[in-house]
């Protein structure tokens, strides 16, 4: 029963399938994970998941994370997400339990 990842700092490239696995996770740190442009369908399972941190991955499309209803802290800090992002604002939007939302270093 994993609950608290932090894969930061790791040579991990990218996420396979059997990340999915991980449902029971609350929080999860996937700072400098290469290869992330689009968070995998699987995250949409992590329904304890309170707290999530991706730095620098080239997030494109979060659409993932749209119904996550435990979900507290979204930390996304990365130079090539901007604020016109509609995965994000749908995530803002469905997700109003979310108390600190983070992205490129400003909190909005």
């Amino acid at each position: 029963k994993l609950e608290y990842l932090r894969l930061f700092g790791t040579k991990v490239v990218g996420l396979d399938d059997r990340f999915g696995e991980f449902t029971e996770l609350k929080t999860l740190d996937l700072s400098n994970i290469e290869g992330i442009t689009i968070l995998p369908a699987y995250f949409s399972k992590f329904t304890k998941l309170e707290e999530l941190t991706l730095y620098t991955n080239g997030l494109v499309d979060a659409s993932a994370l749209e119904d996550l209803p435990n979900l507290k802290i979204l930390k996304i800090i990365d130079k090539n997400v901007t604020r016109d992002n509609e995965s994000l604002k749908k995530i803002k939007v469905k997700n109003k339990g979310i108390s600190i939302f983070t992205l490129t270093g400003m909190v909005m």
